[in-house]
């Protein structure tokens, strides 16, 4: 579920693939980056296997107190110098093309779905003025992103990077592959019945995420099944007590 929503609902690889010259370059798009990140997992997984060993074996290992810490540790020590300065100006260009993508999706689905719509379209906004729409919602877009991430940073604990990443994910992509589901779904559920399942299941997340007790409480990994299942189903129940199925999606 987690490939589905990244790969097929995702705003951020959605606009990639929009740019392929057919849906068969766009569907070859999609399965070369999955063989992709399976083998870029892989590798990752043989990084960590080949650093446990590493310092298991060293006389004397430095005292971790996250996993995080092991990688970066050792490419401080262990590494030479120029190999050092590569490695960590590779790291800030991936982080920083990371966020660069995610703000331009950010911003590119605010100005084309609310600003550069048809109606707008009639009134001959010019592509300067949208551009300055952009700008000013990739600041907006940029300083939310650093918010969140402060309060993710308070609010989930000391736990591993990939764990709050895929924990910050799964309130988004949940929701969001939930609508997806809905409109492949051969039932036409109304508009109002898939609001009322997105924010839903905002809720359902944010009550498993924050009002239940540790022990009680769900993995971040499983966020997104979560997420997915209480917006179809509220909007599933929605639509059928309101009786609204008969408004167009």
């Amino acid at each position: 579920l987690v490939s589905m929503a990244t790969h097929g609902t995702d705003q951020l690889t959605v606009q990639r693939l929009l740019s392929a010259n057919s849906e068969t370059s766009a569907a070859m798009v999609v399965v070369s980056s999955g063989i992709v990140v399976f083998l870029q997992f892989t590798l990752f997984l043989l990084i960590g296997v080949a650093l446990a060993c590493f310092y298991q074996t060293s006389a004397n290992p430095p005292a971790f107190t996250s996993n995080d810490q092991v990688f970066a540790t050792f490419i401080v020590d262990q590494l030479p110098i120029g190999l050092v300065g590569l490695i960590l100006a590779a790291v800030f260009s991936a982080a920083m093309s990371t966020l660069s993508s995610s703000l331009n999706a950010s911003s590119s689905a605010f100005v084309n779905d609310f600003l550069a719509n048809e109606k707008s379209a009639e009134r001959h906004h010019d592509q300067k003025r949208l551009m300055t729409f952009a700008r000013f919602g990739t600041m907006i877009f940029g300083g939310a992103q650093i918010i969140i991430a402060i309060f993710a940073e308070k609010l989930i604990g000391d736990r591993s990077a990939v764990y709050k990443v895929l924990t910050i994910a799964g309130f988004a992509s949940g929701p969001i592959l939930g609508l997806f589901l809905l409109v492949a779904a051969d039932k036409k559920f109304s508009q109002f019945a898939a609001i009322i399942g997105f924010v839903g299941s905002l809720i359902v997340l944010s009550c498993a995420a924050f009002g239940l007790p540790d022990e009680y409480k769900i993995n971040g990994f499983y966020y997104c099944l979560l997420g997915s299942i209480s917006t179809c189903c509220i909007a599933w129940l929605c639509d059928l007590f309101f009786n609204s199925s008969d408004v167009q999606n």
